[in-house]
């Protein structure tokens, strides 16, 4: 805070420099306005996009136990804080890669488990830059995998 008097009658002349306190984005749930897909689907209604419908009522499931993906399309490069997998019932992964790509084709691992657990797993990010999002699995607990909820937080 500047507090300044003058005389009527007088001038004046002082330099000030004025720094702006720089505020961050709101960070929302960027998956349920993108597209999903994924390695496979094991029964005609648990689709990839049931995985960011926003309910954990419905989910997505893969067709078999073995390596299986499910990705989100954000449709534009986003800055991401952080990923949050919930995984539906116990048809978790126990070894699985949260992965970023700006195209599609070229994946960058952010996070890698081999002691995945059941229920919601969060992911932090440090300001990624990603377009494409995806859940990288390759050892099942369970028959199949299974995910309840696949968000990604962003701005």
């Amino acid at each position: 805070s500047v507090s300044v008097s003058v005389t009527a009658g007088t001038t004046l002349t002082k330099n000030v420099t004025l720094v702006l306190a720089q505020t961050t984005p709101t960070s929302s749930n960027l998956a349920r306005t993108g597209v999903a897909s994924a390695s496979s689907t094991g029964s005609g209604r648990n689709t990839a996009s049931k995985a960011i419908d926003g309910s954990m009522y419905s989910y997505w499931q893969s067709s078999s136990a073995g390596t299986q993906w499910l990705s989100v399309d954000l449709r534009s490069t986003k800055t991401l804080d952080r990923v949050v997998v919930s995984w539906y019932s116990d048809n978790y992964a126990r070894a699985y890669r949260v992965e970023t790509s700006t195209d599609g084709r070229n994946w960058t691992s952010q996070y890698s488990t081999t002691s995945g657990s059941r229920g919601s797993n969060t992911i932090t990010l440090s300001s990624v830059s990603a377009r494409y999002v995806r859940v990288y699995c390759t050892n099942a607990n369970k028959g199949d995998y299974r995910i309840g909820e696949f968000e990604v937080w962003g701005y």
